[in-house]
């Protein structure tokens, strides 16, 4: 299949082109800068650089437009929160190509945090008014009954990336947004392709437990801001763990995380002159991507 991925400098997105490169599927890669991480995976057939779908959401749906029809693409996979913009826009784009996300409706049932909330209470699921111990999902049988209560719900097709909390009540669910995790990369690759494609039909899956995979540039970084932790961070860094993106023989999106690194620091600098105060570098890694969340008409 010809597949185009969106948001290619996201973390879950180099895992996702790994997985679907070695299964032989021919991968087109879009980003709103040419230096993104994933763009330069050899697994990668064509880059296209597009418009920030945050700030400039018209061209953007016509660049996605464009590559569909230019590159015959069969299938569009957003790796971040373009799937709003998309899904707001889906009259708009080639009835050739099938899309893994659903309407704009049911993503703003639970990306949007009120809105989310209000999905959860009709779903009989808590949405916690305090956090308490965190929880996995991936041994917890209930974490996988909430998600198949929100799917079956919204006839939800696409990816989610759904967050819990363990409260003395239960299990809690404190986020359901468009955004793949990083358990992206502990997925088997026939299992993540299987359960990707709309070509396969697999009942639900999961991810063996006591897979770890790390990423070596977030233990460093948390190591700066948090000194008291460093030599955890640290032996976390030298573990027999794989790691999910410097993998060496596919080691360009490592080296271009660094290069991207000039891009990432002027997005924090606009983000803080918009909102006339500091900003985080992670959140600067998503600025231009997106959704601002305000109502539906933003998307417009």
């Amino acid at each position: 299949m010809r597949i185009l991925l969106t948001g290619c400098q996201m973390q879950a997105a180099v895992g996702e082109i790994r997985k679907l490169g070695r299964h032989g599927h021919f991968i087109v890669a879009a980003d709103t800068f040419e230096g993104a991480r994933g763009n330069h995976s050899k697994y990668v057939h064509r880059t296209v650089t597009v418009a920030s779908p945050l700030r400039r959401p018209e061209v953007f749906v016509d660049d996605i437009a464009h590559i569909i029809t230019a590159q015959k693409i069969d299938i569009v996979v957003p790796c971040f929160e373009q799937a709003l913009f998309l899904a707001h826009a889906l009259d708009r784009l080639p009835a050739t190509a099938e899309y893994l996300f659903p309407s704009f409706d049911a993503i703003y049932a639970f990306h949007h945090e009120m809105r989310g909330v209000e999905t959860a209470d009709e779903l009989g699921v808590q949405a916690p008014s305090c956090l308490c111990e965190p929880t996995r999902g991936d041994d917890d049988p209930e974490a996988l009954e909430i998600a198949r209560r929100f799917v079956s719900w919204s006839g939800y097709e696409g990816k989610r990336g759904l967050g819990f909390r363990r409260t003395p009540e239960g299990l809690a669910v404190i986020e359901c947004s468009t955004r793949p995790t990083a358990g992206v990369h502990l997925f088997g690759e026939d299992t993540f392709v299987d359960a990707l494609l709309p070509e396969s039909a697999v009942e639900a899956v999961t991810a063996h437990v006591g897979l770890r995979e790390k990423v070596s540039f977030a233990s460093l970084r948390k190591m700066v801001l948090h000194a008291g932790e460093a030599l955890c961070d640290l032996r976390h860094s030298f573990s027999r763990s794989a790691k999910a993106i410097a993998m060496a023989d596919d080691p360009w999106p490592a080296a271009y995380h660094i290069a991207s690194l000039s891009v990432v620091r002027a997005d924090e600098q606009r983000r803080a002159e918009r909102h006339a105060r500091a900003t985080d570098s992670m959140a600067a890694h998503f600025d231009h991507i997106t959704w601002s969340g305000e109502s539906p008409s933003a998307c417009a």
